[in-house]
């Protein structure tokens, strides 16, 4: 009678049986909207549209291919025939020597992420972290300290042994990750796998999920932080089922936060792990006195998190989709409007296939997840913390600009749809076909994705369809473009880019005008395209800094406060906008605000020589000796020629009685600034001192000639004179 019904409930199509015919025709729909999706590359559909970037043909029989293996005559055929390959591999990989063979076929896997990396380096911060380690001024910024520390430190440590590029540091990084990233893979397959069947279902489904593409030679600071994420998710389901230390997961966390700090949004997930622990006797996991200092460190840690972001909540607060009305970048980009929304969508496709789809089947098919199991309940809120914060983070370029940041969200829920898959194997579900089939689909989306960004050509096409999706956003994306234009020799496409910012920004060009007349301080000119800009964006940024400026020349520095405040409060994550408050509280002799501001920039990235050199200065004043001298070596990285530096340098090194090294620096600052008086002067005042009189008498004329103030420079020359007769 029971088993009347069962059969019933499945035929019916309740219970897990649905899951039979409704996974082929979720995938079959899959497979076929990514092949339309290809006649449309310049609609809003980035996170499927890969086939539009190569022939025709090849779409046709890729997509054609993978309908064919849905047919489950072709499906089995196919499985017997890979069996014969696989049968062998799996006794070997999962036997007894099974963790050596996940290291042998780990490393198999590297020549396979370095064949397809990325030749292409648009999206995310790739080229200036290259052109950061070119020029060796290793930066280090607030939201990704463990990362950049640990790519800077062993890049140095590399080429102390031998020359390596930048670029191809980062390649080797990135796939050597992925190395790790495969080894983890297969351990969470044979820990949450049962036989045979679901050891290389859950390898393949995890594998080809589309992060994977961090690992393919990916330049930017997330690779290890999706990583530690994983691991985290690994041995937060090891520590539930009572086979893993308590302190791993929290170790991972911490770690993961110290790479990345995007990755706190997980902070929510370890409490509730720690809730959720193995028990004693009945009581909770936080009886036990290794638990009750791990939650210990966990509150601590998360006091942390919240100074450390509280610190830069001035960046944090403009990293928010705004709830209703879009910002200037984006007017029509706000929390529930449609672009965001399909972002959402595109960008969890992109990052795994079918996890999404998995889950919302076995929904679906079940009517609930049982969360009475602990580990459901863990992935399921690492689930929701991961769509939140997908959700409310503001991207950069629209997804497509930070997919790398949010590729970490999908890890949860797909590990949870695999799992609860694999619950329902030998409940009705015909899981060798539907597994193959979900292998299948995960497969055909992914790989081309991997092959686009292998292809320099294809890179460029699917970057410029990026930068129209968001007009209004893509102005730094046309200026890398312009940049890697540039360096490949190809002028009119350069002029290209650069026409296409003048037509999309008039006002951006206004301003950049009115910045020229103050430059030959024609101020009324300047003013009146600064007006003429606000008329056509009254928000914009750039004319209230226009603005400051010029009150600042005609010497109405209240009103030149209030401009660049202005500006602030209008675009918050602008680095320019604190450079140029800082050198306003340089000039208002006001030390704190003017170091405060220059901190700010220095946060977003603003590399200029002259704010290091700004801001040594600043450190002299408050007797920071140390810092000073590493502001103005900072400097000298980003410009060799600034004569002010090696002044300043000079200056320091006289302070602190290295009169040799002292005499080296102002030596250098004359020779990048043959009129520079005051380093004439110091040279003149050391040479004296020690008794060159030849030395001294010929600094001392470099002096008189080139100092501005006569009568001061008379007042000077007699104390030189005076050492002199000594």
């Amino acid at each position: 009678m029971k088993r009347s019904a069962r059969k019933q409930e499945i035929e019916s199509g309740h219970g897990a049986g649905c899951l039979n015919p409704l996974i082929p025709v979720i995938c079959a729909a899959l497979i076929i909207s990514r092949f339309t999706s290809s006649f449309f590359p310049g609609a809003r559909l980035w996170g499927i549209n890969h086939l539009a970037y190569f022939p025709l043909h090849v779409g046709i029989l890729l997509t054609l291919a993978s309908l064919l293996l849905l047919i489950p005559k072709m499906n089995y055929r196919i499985q017997n025939w890979l069996a014969l390959l696989v049968d062998p591999i799996h006794r070997r990989t999962f036997g007894e020597s099974k963790k050596l063979w996940f290291v042998i076929f780990s490393l198999a896997s590297f020549p396979f992420f370095w064949i397809f990396r990325t030749r292409t380096h648009f999206l995310g911060d790739s080229y200036q972290i290259i052109g950061d380690f070119q020029s060796s001024n290793f930066f280090v910024k607030w939201s990704e300290l463990g990362e950049s520390l640990i790519h800077i430190h062993l890049y140095k440590l590399l080429n102390s042994v031998l020359t390596i590029e930048p670029r191809v540091f980062y390649e080797l990084s990135s796939c050597f990750l992925g190395v790790i990233f495969i080894y983890l893979v297969f351990v969470l397959a044979d820990f949450l796998g049962q036989n045979k069947a679901e050891k290389v279902f859950l390898f393949l489904l995890v594998a080809f999920m589309g992060s994977i593409q961090l690992f393919c030679g990916y330049i930017e600071n997330y690779s290890l932080a999706y990583l530690l994420m994983f691991a985290f998710i690994l041995s937060g389901l090891k520590y539930l089922k009572g086979d893993g230390k308590t302190f791993v997961p929290v170790l991972l966390f911490v770690l993961a936060v110290f790479s990345h700090v995007s990755s706190s949004y997980f902070l929510p997930a370890v409490f509730v792990l720690y809730l959720l622990g193995p028990r004693k006797n009945g009581e909770s996991s936080f009886s036990l006195g290794k638990n009750r200092f791990a939650l210990l460190f966990l509150v601590v840690f998360t006091f942390v998190i919240y100074f450390y972001m509280k610190e830069y909540s001035w960046m944090v607060g403009n990293k928010f989709v705004p709830l209703f009305k879009g910002d200037y970048y984006g007017p029509g980009y706000s929390l529930f409007s449609p672009p965001h929304l399909l972002d959402i969508i595109n960008q969890q496709l992109l990052v795994t296939p079918v996890g999404l789809l998995l889950l919302a089947s076995v929904w679906i098919c079940t009517g609930s997840f049982n969360l009475k199991d602990r580990s459901v309940l863990f992935l399921s809120v690492v689930f929701l913390l991961g769509m939140g914060f997908n959700f409310v983070m503001y991207p950069g370029l629209g997804m497509p600009r930070d997919w790398d940041m949010f590729s970490s969200t999908s890890v949860g829920y797909t590990v949870l749809a695999a799992a609860l898959f694999l619950k329902l194997a030998d409940k009705g579900v015909n899981f060798k076909y539907t597994g193959s089939i979900l292998v299948i689909t995960a497969v055909f989306c992914t790989l081309p994705w991997v092959l686009l960004n292998a292809s320099e050509q294809r890179g460029v096409e699917r970057f410029r369809h990026v930068l129209d999706l968001d007009p209004k956003k893509s102005r730094s994306g046309h200026y890398i473009l312009a940049g890697y234009f540039d360096k490949k020799g190809m002028v009119a496409e350069m002029h290209r880019e650069n026409q296409i910012q003048a037509e999309q920004y008039p006002e951006l060009s206004l301003v950049n005008q009115g910045f020229d007349f103050l430059n030959r301080n024609q101020l009324d000119q300047a003013m009146e395209l600064g007006r003429k800009a606000l008329e056509i964006e009254p928000d914009l940024a750039e004319a209230r800094l226009l603005f400051g400026k010029i009150y600042e020349a005609r010497g109405y520095r209240r009103q030149a406060e209030r401009e660049f405040k202005l500006a602030r409060d209008l675009k918050p994550g602008e680095g320019k906008v604190y450079l140029f408050l800082g050198n306003h509280y340089v000039l208002t002799q006001e030390p704190d605000s003017a170091l405060h501001y220059y901190q700010k920039a220095l946060a977003l990235n603003v590399r200029y020589s002259s704010v290091y050199n700004n801001l040594a200065s600043l450190y002299s004043l408050k007797e920071e000796w140390d810092q000073a001298i590493r502001s103005y070596k900072k400097a000298l990285k980003i410009d060799p020629d600034l004569a002010e530096s090696y002044y300043g340098l000079g200056v320091l090194s006289f302070n602190q009685n290295d009169v040799d090294q002292a005499i080296s620096y102002f030596k250098k600052a004359c020779e990048k600034k043959p009129d520079f008086a005051l380093a004439h002067y110091h040279l003149a005042y050391l040479y004296a001192q020690r008794g060159k009189k030849e030395e001294a008498e010929k600094e001392l004329q470099l002096f008189m000639d080139f100092a501005p103030d006569k009568r001061e420079a008379e007042a000077a020359k007699q104390e030189i004179e005076l050492l002199l007769q000594r």
